[in-house]
Formats: C-alpha cells, sequence, structure tokens
C-alpha cells in the first residue's frame, strides 16, 4: 500500500537526512524498496560500491548518483553487510577500517560482518520499519484475525488466539512452539495476543506481512531452539509470564510442571547431561516434596540450575551459600541423598 503524500515527504526527509543525497534520488529508491525506508537507504550504498565500484584515491567509495564525495563515515555497515552478501571485498584502503584491529578481511568469515549484518542497527538507530506501509499492513493482518462478536479492538481472546496460532502458524499448541510465538508477540497469557505485540513483534522480525512469511518465520526459531541458548532463556522466561492465572504472582505447581515438561522436551532444549535425565528426578523431587507455588525467582533459576547440571551433573558447582533458592537446596540435598553427585553416576535411561 502506498502511503500518502505527507507520508512519503516524511519519509523522504529521513532518507536525505541520512544519505545526503537529493530528493529525486530519495524519492526513486524508496519507491523501489515499495516505501521501506531501512530497505531504500540499503540498496542506494549497496549500489555505490557493488554496482558501480569507484572509489577514491584513500579506498573510501564514491557515490555516483548526487556528487563525487565520500559515503558519510556512518554507512560503513550497509556496505559491509552487502559486501558479504555478494562476497565482494571492499578496496584495499578500507579493508581495515571495516574490521576490529588486528584482524584481516576474510570474505568468507561471518565474525567479520556480524555487527553490521543484524537488521537492529536501524532499530537501534530509530529509524527501522518507518514505512508507515507495514504497520498498515500488520494492522489489516491482525483485523482479519479478529471476531468481533468476542474479541475487543485491540485483543484477541482465547479462541481467536487458538486459531491464529493453529491454522496460521501451524504451531503445535501442545509443546514448547506454543511458548516461542508468546514471547516472540509478548503475549500477555497463554490466550490472548494483543495488536500491539502482534505489530511490534512482527515488524521486528523483519519478515514480509503475510501469515505464510509469520508461519516460516516461526519455524526458523523453533528449529534452532534447541540449541540458541539466549532464544531459549527468552522464550522460557516469558513461559512465565504468559503462564500466570490473571492477578497471579506465581504459577501453580501444577502448571509449573506442564510447562516444563513442554520447554524441556524437543523441539525444546532438553535437561539432560551425559549420564542423566535431570527433568523426571527434578519432577519427582518437586512432587514428593514441594507443595508450594513457583515464583518468578524459582522459575528463573531452575533454568540456570538446568544449564548448569548439563554440563556438570555430579553438582559440583553447588554452593550451599549460594543464592539458589530452597527449591534448589532441597534438590540438591534429595539427589546427595540418592547418590547421584557421586562419581559413580547412574546412566540416563533412554527407555
Amino acid at each position: 500500500m502506498a502511503p500518502t503524500a505527507t507520508q512519503l515527504r516524511s519519509m523522504v526527509s529521513q532518507f536525505t537526512a541520512f544519505t545526503g543525497t537529493s530528493e529525486k534520488t530519495a524519492t526513486k529508491f524508496i519507491k523501489a524498496s515499495n516505501y521501506r525506508v531501512n530497505e531504500a537507504i540499503d540498496d542506494l550504498f549497496a549500489g555505490a560500491w557493488i554496482g558501480k565500484g569507484r572509489c577514491n584515491s584513500a579506498g573510501a567509495p564514491l557515490s555516483t548518483l548526487d556528487n563525487t564525495g565520500p559515503m558519510p563515515a556512518g554507512h560503513w555497515w550497509s556496505v559491509t553487510r552487502h559486501l558479504s552478501k555478494y562476497g565482494r571485498a571492499p578496496p584495499d584502503g578500507l579493508k581495515q577500517s571495516l574490521l576490529p584491529s588486528g584482524r584481516k578481511w576474510d570474505p568468507g568469515s561471518s565474525d567479520d560482518l556480524a555487527p553490521h549484518k543484524d537488521s537492529r542497527y536501524f532499530r537501534s538507530q530509530g529509524l527501522a520499519n518507518q514505512a508507515p506501509g507495514l504497520d498498515s499492513e500488520l494492522d489489516s493482518l491482525f483485523d482479519s484475525l479478529r471476531d468481533d462478536s468476542n474479541d475487543t479492538k485491540d485483543r484477541l481472546e482465547l479462541t481467536s488466539t487458538m486459531n491464529y496460532l493453529t491454522t496460521d502458524l501451524k504451531v503445535n499448541i501442545e509443546n514448547a512452539e506454543l511458548f516461542v510465538v508468546l514471547e516472540l508477540l509478548q503475549a500477555p497469557s497463554i490466550g490472548e495476543i494483543t495488536r500491539k505485540g502482534y505489530v511490534e513483534g512482527w515488524k521486528d522480525s523483519d519478515v514480509n506481512a503475510s501469515h505464510k512469511d509469520h508461519a516460516k518465520y516461526v519455524r526458523k526459531l523453533v528449529k534452532t531452539l534447541p540449541t540458541d541458548a539466549a532464544l531459549f532463556k527468552r522464550v522460557y522466561k516469558h513461559t512465565f509470564v504468559a503462564g500466570r492465572e490473571k492477578d497471579q504472582k506465581s504459577l501453580s505447581l501444577e502448571n509449573a510442571l506442564v510447562y516444563w515438561d513442554m520447554l524441556f522436551a524437543p523441539p525444546g532444549m532438553q535437561w539432560k547431561s551425559e549420564h542423566r535425565d535431570w527433568l523426571p528426578l527434578w519432577k519427582e523431587y518437586l512432587n514428593e516434596k514441594w507443595h508450594h507455588s513457583v515464583n518468578r525467582d524459582m522459575w528463573n533459576m531452575t533454568l540456570e540450575f538446568a544449564f548448569k547440571s548439563m554440563e556438570d551433573d555430579s553438582l559440583s558447582f553447588w554452593d550451599e551459600n549460594g543464592a539458589w533458592p530452597g527449591a534448589i537446596d532441597d534438590f540438591v540435598a534429595w539427589c546427595k541423598a540418592k547418590g547421584m553427585s557421586k562419581s559413580e553416576q547412574m546412566e540416563v535411561d533412554d527407555a
């Protein structure tokens, strides 16, 4: 959807202020990028280097559009992002200026250019997703999910939320896939999705405004969930937020056990070490000894304990003077009483 004349003028103003180009050039690139300012700026600087390959005597790229001055220093990230994409090296005079001190240019290395390839650069500069068309498209998608008889203007209730997850995103709501989407859209509860969370979540994903592209993005996240500790941690922590009953500060033990079952099993991250399957032990201990709800600290620290126990199943990392919650201290004592901290370790029962 094309923006209004006023919106286009605002986009042109942003483009020219950031690039120093003319309004004519700005309009050309903005229209070519379907009115997405960040992509238009990317295309401008990528073309200046990759398409024309013109550089001054110092190795700095020259604009091939409006003047022959060097590209502003703040835009090297855009150039390196595209050079990495197309496998091109910069001129000799600038190779080292793009890299950390002491590093050499390696066109096959993702590490060298990783900081420049992250689309969140634009968000940190306040320039991301400022094309009003994207907001409008996402608003329209959200409206298409609403049932006027059950949902409010800015909130999907349980039925619409579940229909969206299972029908449009093809999510399995009986495993960790459910919580991946709830975290992405910052859902306030398992049966609710807000307009704000929906629009902002999908804007931050940098994918097209369509259910098909959104579903594809979710599949990508789910695939990396068991190996991406940072992603898993975000999903795990938001599960506590979304999983609480309304107006409750803690999770019931019954619900916490269900969520741990979902998170610590495929496609989530399995809580296992070389010699132990920890989740059944944790559940056995809780069912036997713990008769309270699960507060945020216990929930979050259980994940920290899980990470450490997956690396060291002798539990030698645990210190009685540490800051572990009482439930985890008691779990360690329970394990030791069963001989689980000895060098003769129990084998994981894969049956």
